[in-house]
């Protein structure tokens, strides 16, 4: 068996998730709704999608060298990413108040579906 590189196999993972979470949001809003999608939609997916990577990779790189420093590395990371998806959500109600409670649907959704796929992944490189 071929031993594949964790942050590959993880940006193939998270391609799937955004594209799956993108056709999601497009036939549950054309479809479901009867409204074209709101206009913060992509700025959403693709926000967690450079997140995901970006924070994937610093871990990866990080810790590979030093596996004692995971913890606090995970720690900071994720505190960081929280500060940052906090200010960007501001940001985008600041930007599309009309559509406020959308937005904060479409931003809780995706946070779950990231952050448990982060975890998953993240787990399962410790083992």
């Amino acid at each position: 068996m071929i031993m594949q590189n964790p942050f590959r196999a993880y940006s193939i993972k998270v391609t799937i998730l955004t594209i799956s979470l993108a056709l999601g949001g497009m036939i549950t809003f054309n479809s479901i709704l009867n409204q074209p999608p709101i206009s913060s939609f992509p700025f959403i997916i693709v926000l967690f999608y450079a997140t995901s990577l970006l924070v994937f990779y610093l871990l990866e790189r990080l810790t590979n060298s030093n596996p004692k420093r995971f913890i606090q590395m995970y720690t900071l990371f994720s505190g960081m990413k929280l500060i940052f998806y906090s200010l960007s959500l501001v940001i985008l109600f600041f930007a599309w108040r009309h559509d406020a409670i959308k937005i904060a649907l479409c931003f809780g959704i995706c946070y779950v579906c990231y952050t448990g796929l982060e975890i998953v992944s993240v787990l399962k490189n410790l083992k």
